[in-house]
């Protein structure tokens, strides 16, 4: 019987606690390596439940010293103990992360950090249904928690196939092998991203074929066939892995809890981080996962659930209220398809027990995460904000849903506030919510008809878009801490604001959080209608979408933004009109400061602009905004000309002329011929040719025009210098010549006089023939059809051997009965494509290779004689046969079958004439074939 003896672990752990930061790491990968390479023989659960057991007992030790110390002395005097309690958990990291690798199966009980719905994945699968088909082209949504045969099955389910291992995911030329079907989408060796096109292949095999393909194949191979036979998780053997067994044990979970309860209080960074990533390795704790069931199972009252509910999740330990909103997260919208039963379930019962109440009250109030840091405060909020999302959606679907019965039954409801306000909210959830997965939006749709009703109240207050919007403007400035603090956080937005790329996380809570605000408002269309006014909101508007310095975080701002101004009120027009306003104020005023960031504030109010005449909504002072902005351009052209340099930056100089564009929809066409080029006017059409455009083109043109004007430094270069600018100027032009004549024959006129003469001097190569000639002391080519490659080598060879040159050019009589069909034949072949098959002309064998001869005589008199630089064998490739067959001069054929062929047809012909083969002549051999036996003489 194999033992296991521990001699010699006392030392290893002396090590791992004891040695220096430097190698610190070495005894804990040397501690790895000895636990995850014993002999299969040994308990393999008895030896992972051994390790955790005396890793947990080491912290529980370690921590009950780090107790005895004030928070002040953690920085001197315990820091030792800290050090090795970081060490334990950094062991039992890598641990568990080696063993779950090893484990190359199926989770179908994931990890707590991958337990959820991850990140929306669009693929698009091309799949042929038969051999000879045409591949089909389908979306199928997947996320980035999901792994790879979750995806085959999902992809066979589509395409109706029982078995999702004989499906062949192939991206690019590279093949997702099956023993990587424990990976996560993103995760496998070529991972897999949004839009990506995945081609499936469906292979029918049978089990000795793979029996035998695993016995001769190589160890991956072996692996890869054996993966793909269990379709699904094996629980028998994942319940044995280490981080299984410690979710069961409930005293582990609630320790790694109140540790990092303990670091967040003493401000551990690097403990807190490490027990999070524990936590988040682990499966769920199961005794917090029934308890959430039980208590959303209730039979009491409502309001008592509600109270027994918030009292469970809002604990006062900040670690374990942060788990438990991860965990409702985790049940809403489940990662593994074994738990959609039981996530539909609670998902009604939470929203029965008042769940979008209790969501909504952690994100509006201040004791709930009172204790918690940055970063726990992040991770409820976002779990939060992705729970709320759900909810939202299905509350405006019920809204929807419950108006379009009340028409059914009564028709007169058409008139009434009911049904303009679920239009709009029709408007608003439809352009909200395409950009969220179809798994979100399958879910909000069964929410909402089965508890249609339970989901009309709360709708979001005031306090919850107030919440949201401290939310989002302090994540950008990386302070959660100031969600409360408006002022503060405006006055410190410029100075304190990421300039460099934003943690995942981060980047993830703001976007949730933009989109979670879209739908508040939209779900609540009366808040925009009074909260529009307030300072705040104003100074939240020009900071997300001007300040703010990360791209990703202006574009979203940009588009959730318009959606809330145009969609998410009841009345739109002065929410419109009062935000184009906002939007000059800071033009005049700031814009400049942020030239560099601008793009985004830029295409806001563009957008803004042409939304409102699109809906013919009236903003006063638009003639003078416009009259602003063509004098700030025509500063800009006085100024560089001044300079003799560009004086404005790229991003600022196009969103002006993008503005403008916009701005002049509200103009007349006589405003705009007076603008563009009506005498008197601004000119505006030249000024943008020469000064913004083509400067160095209109310089050239009026040097040549007149010889003896000198060169005084004007600027050469246009003030639209970057391609955005470039394009927004073209956009300007063509915005002044809609629909005004005048406009367009002056932008003829300048354009045609700056790039065409009247009269254009002959060059040399327009007397060039189409064909280039022949290369001095060079060869002539042959053209090839499209792949008549191994024939140009074949004959151009055979042209290179001196006697099959001359023999084949010595005959005169074929040369003459060529000259003479070709003349008879030339006007039947005139305008025949040469791309496929031609029909033949006579099936006579011995008039095919006459016809053959003549036509290598006609090409190898061409190659020895001809002046241009290639030559087109064009009755070689009529007259020529393969096996009897036309050639298909867009198929390869074998350069080798080709001269045999050759060589047989050109010797018949030559033997039609009496003459010798010359070919077999000078190419021809004789094989031998000799046997030679050991120890035996003859041969």
């Amino acid at each position: 019987m194999v033992t296991f003896v521990r001699t010699g672990l006392d030392y290893l752990w002396d090590c791992v606690l004891q040695v220096n930061d430097s190698i610190s790491s070495k005894p804990i990968e040397l501690m790895k390596d000895i636990f995850t390479n014993l002999s299969s023989k040994l308990p393999q659960e008895q030896i992972h439940q051994e390790f955790i057991s005396v890793c947990m007992q080491r912290m529980d030790i370690i921590n009950k010293v780090l107790y005895q110390y004030k928070p002040h002395e953690l920085v001197t005097e315990a820091s030792d103990q800290v050090n090795k309690l970081v060490r334990c958990l950094k062991l039992l990291l890598e641990y568990i992360v080696e063993c779950d690798n090893e484990h190359m199966e199926e989770r179908g009980i994931p990890p707590h950090g991958k337990s959820y719905w991850g990140k929306p994945l669009s693929l698009t699968i091309r799949y042929c249904s038969t051999p000879n088909s045409q591949p089909e082209d389908f979306d199928i949504w997947t996320h980035h928690n999901d792994t790879i045969a979750s995806l085959r099955r999902q992809i066979a389910r589509k395409i109706n196939v029982h078995d999702s291992s004989k499906l062949e995911l192939v991206v690019g030329n590279e093949i997702i092998r099956k023993n990587e079907n424990y990976r996560y989408v993103i995760a496998a060796s070529i991972p897999l991203r949004d839009k990506m096109v995945v081609t499936v292949r469906l292979h029918q095999y049978s089990n000795i074929s793979e029996t035998s393909m695993q016995s001769s194949d190589n160890s991956t191979d072996s692996s890869d066939a054996s993966t793909g036979q269990h379709d699904g998780p094996n629980f028998d053997t994942e319940k044995v892995l280490p981080s299984v067994l410690m979710a069961d044990k409930d005293d582990y979970i609630d320790f790694l809890l109140r540790l990092c309860d303990f670091a967040v209080e003493r401000q551990l960074v690097i403990l807190r981080d490490n027990v999070r990533s524990l936590l988040k390795l682990l499966p769920t704790g199961i005794r917090l996962l029934k308890e959430m069931l039980i208590f959303c199972k209730e039979k009491s009252t409502e309001e008592d659930r509600y109270k027994q509910l918030e009292s469970f999740v809002l604990c006062g330990s900040p670690s374990k209220t942060v788990y438990l909103i991860e965990i409702i997260h985790s049940m809403i919208m489940p990662s593994v398809d074994n738990r959609d039963i039981e996530s539909s379930e609670f998902q009604h019962n939470f929203i029965l027990c008042g769940g979008l109440k209790l969501m909504f009250h952690v994100l509006t109030s201040n004791d709930c995460l009172s204790r918690a840091d940055n970063t726990l405060k992040r991770s409820a909020y976002l779990s939060c904000l992705k729970v709320l999302k759900l909810l939202l959606v299905a509350q405006g679907y019920s809204f929807i849903l419950s108006v379009s019965q009340e028409i059914k039954s009564n028709t007169e409801a058409m008139r009434g506030p009911r049904y303009k306000s679920a239009v709009g909210i029709q408007e608003a959830m439809s352009t909200i919510v395409s950009t969220v997965d179809t798994k979100l939006k399958t879910v909000a749709t069964i929410l909402a008809k089965s508890l249609c009703t339970n989901l009309m109240s709360p709708l979001p207050d005031v306090d919850v878009i107030v919440s949201l919007q401290m939310l989002i403007w302090s994540s950008i400035i990386g302070d959660i801490s100031l969600m409360n603090k408006p002022n503060e956080i405006h006055k410190e937005f410029e100075k304190r604001c990421v300039s460099g790329p934003l943690d995942s996380e981060v980047l993830q809570l703001i976007r949730e959080g933009l989109e979670t605000l879209s739908l508040s408002m939209a779900v609540s269309n009366t808040i925009l209608d009074t909260h529009h006014t307030t300072e705040p909101w104003k100074q939240f508007i020009i900071d997300i979408v001007l300040t703010a310095r990360n791209r990703l975080i202006r574009m979203t701002a940009q588009d959730q933004l318009f959606n809330i101004i145009t969609k998410c009120c009841t009345d739109s027009v002065p929410v419109l009109i009062s935000t184009i306003k906002l939007l000059f104020n800071a033009l005049e005023t700031i814009v400049s400061d942020h030239s560099s960031t601008s793009n985004e504030f830029f295409r806001l109010l563009a957008r803004l602009i042409n939304h409102a005449h699109c809906h013919q909504v009236s903003v006063d002072g638009i003639q003078k905004l416009l009259d602003i902005e063509l004098k700030w351009l025509e500063g800009v052209r006085v100024n560089s000309l001044s300079s003799q340099s560009v004086v404005v930056e790229g991003p600022l100089l196009e969103g002006h002329l993008n503005l403008i564009v916009e701005l002049l929809t509200f103009s007349s066409i006589e405003e705009r011929h007076s603008l563009g080029s009506k005498p008197g006017g601004m000119n505006l059409i030249p000024n943008l040719i020469n000064h913004f455009l083509f400067p160095a083109s209109r310089l050239v043109k009026k040097l040549k025009t007149t010889p003896d004007l000198q060169y005084n430094d004007e600027l050469a270069s246009g003030i639209c210098s970057s391609p955005d600018s470039i394009q927004a100027c073209y956009k300007l032009l063509n915005a002044l010549c809609v629909g005004v004549k005048e406009n367009i024959e002056i932008l003829s006129e300048l354009i045609s006089d700056i790039f065409y003469n009247d009269e254009l001097p002959l060059v040399e190569w327009e007397y060039y023939p189409h064909v280039g000639p022949r290369p001095t002391r060079g060869y002539v080519g042959l053209k090839n059809a499209g792949a008549t490659c191994y024939m140009n080598a074949v004959l151009q060879q055979l042209y290179m051997i001196s006697p099959v040159r001359n023999g084949v050019l010595s005959l005169s009589e074929p040369a003459v009965q060529l000259i003479n069909e070709t003349d008879k034949t030339e006007q039947d072949n005139k305008g025949k494509s040469v791309d496929g098959p031609l029909v033949p002309a006579s099936t006579d064998r011995k008039e095919t290779h006459i016809k053959v001869l003549m036509q290598l005589q006609t090409i190898f008199g061409h190659l020895l004689e001809g002046k241009v630089q290639f030559y087109v064998p064009k009755g070689f490739w009529k007259d020529f046969r393969l096996e009897g067959q036309q050639v298909n001069l867009r198929e390869q054929h074998d350069a080798f079958e080709f001269f045999n062929t050759l060589v047989d047809s050109v010797d018949e012909g030559l033997k039609a004439y009496n003459a010798t083969p010359i070919i077999s002549k000078v190419l021809g051999g004789s094989f031998a074939d000799q046997k030679i036996c050991k120890g035996c003489p003859h041969r």
